[in-house]
């Protein structure tokens, strides 16, 4: 008995040490072997043995393999396969090894893998940036600080945003404008998605202390492909609002949300952001709403970029009367992604 137990224990360690690990086959047969972090818009994000975090251009690659079935792959003809990727015969190619088959999918096919990881901080990525901008409301310098914080599993999303912008001069510190907010996907099927929203606002130049808003609605990914993503989201939010005199409102609105991201990784490295969003009083005749941001990153060393975004907000009738129905600005800054 301790002969065969022995036994069993050398031939568990030796299977254990030589677990095999991510791989990435290059077309020009070299390979890399590390740990596969995940694969977005043409671009492979992955963690090397030898020499760390590196981000391959999808187009060098000949396949991959990943050993685990914590894998969601998404395709451009809406297929979405959860399983480990094994590596093809075929350049060009993998295998998604599903638990009721395999598949085979030119990687030019692919939109994304999303590598979710035996524990949740594997599940965590996000982004930091800070910089000057300047405002409609004030012709004087200010600090802006947005950021970032995404969970993702195989059905579900969460996102933490904001950005704050506030005037510093000699005498006094304003908080002009913030907006945070914090929204959860649930992904029904392979384009359709419900959604929910806790947001809060602020704009001296809409005459708005403070905003809460709360909703819900159904989303549908329509454009999913190697470079460019875009979806909708459309439902009905419950709006919490306070003046600077303090009066309180409470409305209802009907929300349609736009999102479009564009990503070009030739030199330069460029990524595009929009988004623009129509609300619609329910409970205040006339009243009409509309928030949008265009941002474009340049990225100069891998997770460092330079930042540029412009920001618009119409309000027909503002909490604050005899104030601007319009705010809009733009903000440069340093962002730094993790």
């Amino acid at each position: 008995m301790k002969i065969r137990a022995t036994i069993f224990l050398l031939l568990f360690s030796i299977l254990g040490y030589s677990q095999a690990k991510d791989t990435v086959h290059f077309l020009n047969k070299s390979i890399m072997v590390g740990e596969f972090k995940k694969m977005r818009l043409g671009k492979i994000e992955f963690d090397s043995d030898e020499v760390g975090i590196v981000y391959i251009k999808y187009h060098k690659v000949k396949t991959l393999y990943v050993d685990s079935y914590y894998c969601r792959t998404e395709t451009t003809d809406k297929k979405v396969l959860y399983g480990s990727i094994l590596p093809s015969k075929i350049p060009g190619n993998i295998i998604v090894h599903t638990l009721r088959e395999d598949v085979e999918i030119k990687i030019i096919d692919i939109s994304s893998i999303s590598y979710y990881g035996n524990h949740w901080t594997d599940s965590l990525n996000g982004s930091f940036g800070a910089g000057y901008s300047f405002t409609k409301s004030s012709d004087i310098g200010r600090l802006n600080i947005d950021g970032k914080l995404k969970y993702a599993k195989s059905k579900l999303e969460l996102l933490f945003a904001g950005n704050v912008i506030t005037t510093i001069d000699s005498s006094t510190v304003n908080r002009e404008n913030e907006d945070v907010s914090l929204t959860s996907r649930f992904l029904t099927d392979t384009r359709w998605y419900s959604g929910l929203s806790l947001r809060y606002q602020r704009s001296i130049e809409l005459g708005l202390l403070n905003r809460w808003q709360e909703g819900g609605g159904i989303g549908y990914k329509f454009l999913q492909q190697q470079h460019s993503f875009a979806r909708a989201l459309s439902g009905i939010v419950f709006n919490q609002e306070k003046d600077f005199e303090f009066n309180k409102r409470t409305s209802w609105e009907w929300s349609t949300t736009l999102g479009y991201d564009f990503f070009s990784f030739n030199k330069p490295n460029i990524t595009i952001s929009m988004r623009q969003g129509l609300y619609v009083s329910l409970s205040q005749k006339g009243r009409i709403r509309n928030e949008g941001d265009l941002a474009i990153f340049w990225e100069l060393i891998d997770d460092f970029s330079i930042n540029i975004s412009v920001y618009h907000y119409y309000d027909s009738k503002s909490p604050g009367t005899d104030l601007s129905k319009t705010d809009y600005g733009y903000v440069t800054g340093l962002n730094y992604k993790f």
